[in-house]
């Protein structure tokens, strides 16, 4: 009944209000009714779209784009009031029709409809940094299960890419390959070696772990190996003559038995895999088949022996075969087969055996097929016709700047002109340009000219029916040249120049595919296809284009295969004898007006010319590199409404706008189809896979910024973000509520609002006049015990602080956290003592603190109730989010602790004691997690009374874990032991490492690293792309490497664990080192110190100095005041605790550097040491007043040994 009242209503309202319209029809309102999808709260952008296109149509949408009149004149037109109101009351009658019931609370009702639809806009609008932040997460955490589709894994990791270049956040193709690879399982490990070993700077990291996999490879191949007779006599008198090694013969040699993949790929063999078949290849012949059996291909030939390859693989460098079908295939620009034959049979290349021609995957992945229209009239000479059309605009640009290209073919010879220029409207010049060259080269004119209707071309309308003839247009008709223009919408009547940019795009493709090449290089691989084009017979005509232009045969032993390194002479005046002869560079094609070849130097960045070079086809041709996606495609003009004659367009057509979803990505199904020019290229047992690629918007360049900036970060828990992984929570209240744990979130917004009431925290008022709100945000987290289960569901309210005003809005906003070194120091003394150790938990501890500034904040729409929805919420506590709310809640603690007995630390802020005869207690304060150690029951459940009577408490008994540190005890062996196994694994986890070999030390022994290993040009840049972890570290190939040895280190010692023991005496011993001259980039040293109570490390750290040291002794000098600095803070603290004895005594440091250790001691000055900053001295006075003993000791007892220095350095 409410539809069709719905539809009524709609019909009579249409009648009353659209002049346009004169018919309506009730089945076709319904209809475009149905065509709006519910809001369910993820598809709003598809919904507004849907909304708009139905209200457009039925002319009902002047509400959303027109503001009412309040004019009340007597000169007012009353209708167009009256049409508004009808057409407000209609659109707020269909938005609310496709509302459910559940989200029609969370909105503010209203009577104007373009408001209302705001109001929906800002409660479900998409934040766009945090949508990007957890796509990338989740395209960085996935994980391909067993027994799934691997093309839909990998087709679903790619629509996460491209979720990610429409949130302007675009990642490599190769930096997807490798996310792709690193989330294969582990039965994937040969896959992927062989697909990595492709990279040409593979990682140190990645070739020990290959090493290693080729060893266990070989180990488990050896043991599938068929078992053989037992011979025991024999086993035991026979050695291998092949591997060296006994028991038993050459024969039967597993080492013989097993061929790499990626050893025929690296010297000049290809294998084509299919149907549980592979075939092996070399210069185009097939040399082996084999067939799958147990996981491995059991090969079925003997033609290709074993030890050959062997012998191959321990040095003998294959030759390159001029000969080869392939290597001529890739010279000549992937033309296809039968366009060689035809240059052999013309003579005009020498002989090459075709018979086994090799696939080509550069032209599976560039080349694709269309119906050729068959039946023309031809011309019977050159410029009778020429073909012209203009191609682009591309998404790179060219190197030079240029975004489109314009071709001229001549109809009878098939010889082609291309220009690379900047804008369609330069046809014009580039035409004259073509025209006076052909016609003075040839001695004759064009004739007519054949093109689209493009406006270059044909003109443009002016509104009359009739054509405004364009520049091009009347250029032709002064130089009497007859144009020809192709129909509207045929495009195939212009078939030889679209098929000439079809097969320049496709050419261009596949050249690029297979080099490392920067992309905006395709201008000069596109001006080397059409060189090449015109120098090879084509379908269309006998002989080749350049033959029927010039009457001469071209000569093809000058080509080479585009994007090939070469070592090339240039032309240098100030050459020296020893410098180098030649430059490494790219061959990137030919001279135009001069005999030589074109090469691009990347380390330069710029090209050069020159006759003398040698090409390195052989790098390219052994397959070495991996073949990537290149994106080659035209984007989308834009189509300008004057471009259509306005009498041309019916008036009985409703004309429907079209438009374009931001959110939704378009998708060209042509685009990345791997399929070949020619059906006969590739063998017909190949199967062609038609693939789909994501083709990005065109839109504005204008950067969007979020409503919450980047620098905002919303009060979390510090051990919950100091892990810096995020969990698949909720990140808005439209997510929870549409989560499968929907319920639990609602249940934890429930407490959370609970609290509010039980704290006071604010009061509902009336906003003032001059007031400005603040925001707020529902922050979920899943809280999670030390072996990652869940706990509890937690939702947080919290205000957009960040809105805050400086000096109005708040006033301070330092609060004092305790440090790591404080907490190991207090853990070391519980242990020593035997103290009883519990863990207390402060709810919602912020809302404990109380604000003088007056702030007022918007009411949580979801809780408002009654009249109060349009009240705001004047805050009386410090709520989670604003800038003072830390600060506030540690001076209310502070008031309150203090009032009962608690002393404060003079040196740690946050930590307190109480004294009580015997008894003693501390606690210890990180943010809203407390830790209490004493040795009085009694004064500990006092302590625990005491705060529960003043906040909101959570007793959690005895500590387990924080911080994110599990704290594991044996009180009858007096052990406790700190361990991070958790946080470890989650970082692992992250960078994919979890199941990575394991490290011995942190840093390898010998490295040295350098700004100087930076890529230094555009090709290292993109190389370094490709190596996995990179984003984790940034672009420093050095920090790469250093940054695996540190996660194998961890892989190793996760299990270690920080232990403390109780002893006899209990002593703060301090052991310091440097590193001299370090750092290679600026010379200076580097300082490390560690410090040891109760048999466990308490504080360490290592740093770089602030000067540089001219020797060893300086170095361990200045080492020695970082230490002491850092020991005299230690010594404060543990004497202000007032429980351990003996402390007041001199602070022993131990350093191994007999110099600095004597310098310290007295006041003899010499000349190596005149140079140090007078600050450093303190050392010397410190060791006077008593404070602190250095001494020597012996390396191997220098517990900070390894905290600044690499093994061996």
């Amino acid at each position: 009944m409410f539809k069709c009242g719905l539809t009524s209503s709609i019909m009579d309202c249409t009648l009353a209000v659209g002049n346009a319209v004169a018919v309506v029809n009730a089945n076709n309102v319904s209809a475009q009714l149905a065509g709006i999808p519910t809001l369910n709260g993820t598809n709003y952008a598809m919904w507004k779209e849907s909304v708009e296109i139905v209200l457009g149509c039925m002319d009902l949408d002047h509400a959303l784009r027109m503001e009412r009149s309040n004019s009340t004149t007597e000169n007012e037109n009353t209708d167009k009031i009256e049409k508004w109101d009808r057409s407000n009351r209609m659109c707020l009658m269909i938005m609310k029709r496709s509302i459910p019931s559940t989200f029609r609370g969370s909105i503010t009702e209203g009577t104007n409809a373009k408001n209302f639809l705001k109001e929906i806009e800002q409660f479900f609008a998409k934040n766009t940094k945090t949508e990007a932040s957890n796509t990338l997460m989740k395209l960085v955490t996935m994980r391909y299960k067993e027994n799934g589709n691997i093309r839909e894994y990998i087709m679903e990791m790619s629509n996460l890419n491209g979720k990610l270049k429409e949130l302007k956040l675009e990642l490599s193709d190769d930096l997807l390959v490798h996310l792709i690879l690193i989330s294969l399982p582990a039965q994937s490990g040969q896959f992927v070696e062989e697909i990595l070993k492709r990279d040409k700077t593979e990682s140190a990291h990645l070739s020990s772990t290959s090493q290693d996999k080729k060893k266990k490879r070989a180990k488990g191949t050896a043991e599938n190996v068929p078992k053989q007779k037992k011979h025991k006599k024999r086993d035991k008198e026979f050695t291998c003559f092949f591997c060296k090694k006994a028991g038993h013969i050459k024969k039967e040699c597993p080492k013989r038995n097993l061929i790499y993949v990626s050893c025929l790929d690296k010297f000049g063999y290809s294998c084509l895999l299919g149907n549980n078949k592979v075939g092996f290849y070399l210069n185009s012949n097939l040399v082996g088949t084999g067939s799958l059996n147990d996981k491995l291909y059991m090969l079925e030939t003997v033609a290709l022996d074993n030890e050959v390859l062997h012998s191959v693989a321990k040095g003998n460098k294959r030759k390159l075969n001029e000969d080869s079908a392939i290597l001529w295939h890739k010279r000549l620009g992937h033309i296809s087969k039968q366009r060689i034959q035809r240059l052999i049979d013309e003579r005009i290349l020498n002989s090459i055996d075709l018979t086994n021609f090799q696939v080509c995957v550069e032209c599976i992945k560039g080349k694709q097929t269309n119906a050729r229209r068959l039946g023309s009239n031809r011309a019977t000479d050159v410029l009778e016709l020429i073909h012209t059309d203009i191609c682009g605009p591309f998404p790179t640009a060219s190197w030079n700047g240029q975004r489109y290209f314009i071709t001229f073919i001549d109809d009878y010879s098939r010889y082609g002109y291309l220009y690379l220029i900047h804008e369609k409207s330069q046809s014009l010049d580039v035409f004259k340009d073509f025209k006076a060259e052909v016609e003075l080269q040839l001695g004759k004119k064009i004739k007519a000219v054949r093109s689209d209707r493009g406006g270059e071309y044909y003109g443009i309308y002016d509104g009359s029916v009739e054509q405004r003839p364009g520049p091009f247009a009347l250029f032709l008709k002064e130089c009497g040249i007859v144009p020809q223009y192709t129909m509207p919408g045929s495009p195939r009547m212009n078939s030889v120049a679209e098929r000439r940019n079809r097969t320049l795009k496709d050419m261009v493709r596949s050249m690029i595919s297979h080099t490392s090449l920067p992309e905006p290089l395709w201008g000069e691989a596109l001006k080397t296809a059409v060189y090449i084009l015109n120098r090879v017979p084509s379908k269309a005509v006998a002989k080749t284009p350049y033959e029927l232009w010039t009457g001469k045969k071209p000569s093809q032993n000058h080509l080479h295969v585009w994007g090939c390194p070469a070592e090339a002479r240039a032309y240098n005046p100030h050459e020296r004898k020893l410098d180098s002869r030649t430059v490494s560079c790219y061959f990137v094609g030919y001279p135009e007006r001069s005999r030589g070849f074109k090469f691009y130097n990347p380390t330069t960045k710029s090209f050069f010319e020159s006759g003398n070079a040698r090409f390195l086809e052989d790098v390219e041709f052994g397959g070495e590199d991996k073949i990537r996606n290149v994106v080659f495609e035209e984007e989308e003009d834009q189509v300008h409404s004057s471009s259509i004659p306005t009498s041309a367009i019916d008036n009985d057509q409703v004309l429907i706008p079209i438009v374009v979803q931001d959110a939704t990505p378009v998708q060209n199904t042509n685009e990345g189809v791997p399929l070949v020019k020619d059906n006969n290229e590739v063998p017909p047992t190949v199967e062609q896979t038609q693939q789909t690629q994501e083709v990005p918007l065109r839109r504005s360049t204008r950067e969007r910024r979020s409503a919450i900036p980047d620098d905002y970060i919303v009060f979390l828990q510090e051990h919950e973000t100091q892990i810096g992984i995020r969990e698949d929570d909720p990140i808005n209240l439209k997510e929870a509520l549409s989560s499968s744990n929907s319920q639990k979130w609602i249940d934890a917004m429930a407490d959370e609002m609970k609290s509010m009431k039980d704290n006071d925290v604010w009061d509902l008022v009336e906003l003032p006049k001059d007031a400005k709100p603040i925001g707020y945000k529902w922050i979920f987290k899943t809280k999670k015990d030390s072996n990652g289960n869940i706990e509890r569901y937690k939702a947080r309210l919290v205000a957009k602080g960040f809105t805050q005003k400086e000096g109005i809005d708040y006033k301070e906003t330092f609060s004092p956290v305790s440090s790591k070194d404080s907490f190991r120091t207090i853990m070391a003394l519980v242990d020593h003592y035997d103290l009883e150790l519990h863990q207390m938990h402060v709810k919602t501890a912020f809302l404990n603190g109380n604000i003088d500034e007056t702030i007022y904040m918007t009411q949580p729409e979801n809780c408002a109730l009654g009249d109060s929805k349009s009240m705001v919420c004047r805050l009386k506590k410090s709520i989670y989010g604003l800038k003072q709310a830390s600060r506030q809640w540690y001076l209310k603690f502070h008031q309150v602790i203090t009032s009962f007995g608690y002393e404060v630390s003079l040196v740690e802020d946050c930590v307190y004691h109480k004294f009580s005869g015997s008894s003693v207690i501390f606690l210890i304060l990180y943010v809203d997690d407390i830790l209490i150690a004493t040795n009085d029951l009694a004064l500990l459940h006092d302590t625990k009374k005491f705060l529960a009577k003043n906040f909101e408490m959570k007793d959690l008994g005895d500590a387990s874990f924080v911080l994110g540190i599990q704290i594991l005890r044996d009180r009858s062996r007096g052990i406790l032991r700190l361990s991070q196994r958790s946080y470890i694994d989650k970082v692992l986890d992250r960078f994919g490492m979890l199941d990575s070999k394991s490290g011995d030390t942190p840093i390898a022994k010998g490295d040295k690293f350098s700004l100087k290993q930076c890529p230094k040009n555009e090709l290292e840049i993109k190389e370094m792309q490709k190596i996995p972890y990179a984003s984790a570290v940034g672009s420093l190939m050095y920090a790469q490497r250093a940054a695996k040895w540190v996660m194998w280190y961890l892989k190793k010692t996760r299990d270690y664990m920080l232990t403390y023991r109780k002893s006899d005496s209990l002593e703060i011993v301090g052991y310091l080192d440097s590193h001299f001259g370090g750092c290679q980039d600026t010379g200076r040293s580097t300082s490390g110190y560690a410090y040891i109570l109760a048999g466990g490390a308490i504080s360490w750290k290592s740093v770089k100095q602030t000067l540089v040291a001219s020797s060893t002794m300086a170095a361990e000098f200045v080492a020695c005041y970082e230490a002491s600095n850092h020991g005299i803070w230690l010594r404060n603290f543990v004497t202000g605790l007032r429980i351990v004895k003996g402390v007041e005594r001199p602070l022993r440091l131990f350093c191994d550097n007999n110099s600095a250790v004597l310098y310290s001691n007295n006041n003899r000055s010499t000349i190596k040491s005149k140079h140090i900053d007078i600050k450093f001295l303190v050392v010397k006075e410190r060791v006077q007043n008593g404070q602190i003993l250095i001494d020597t000791h012996r390396d191997k007892l220098n517990a900070c040994g390894s905290v600044n220095q690499s093994p061996g350095a």
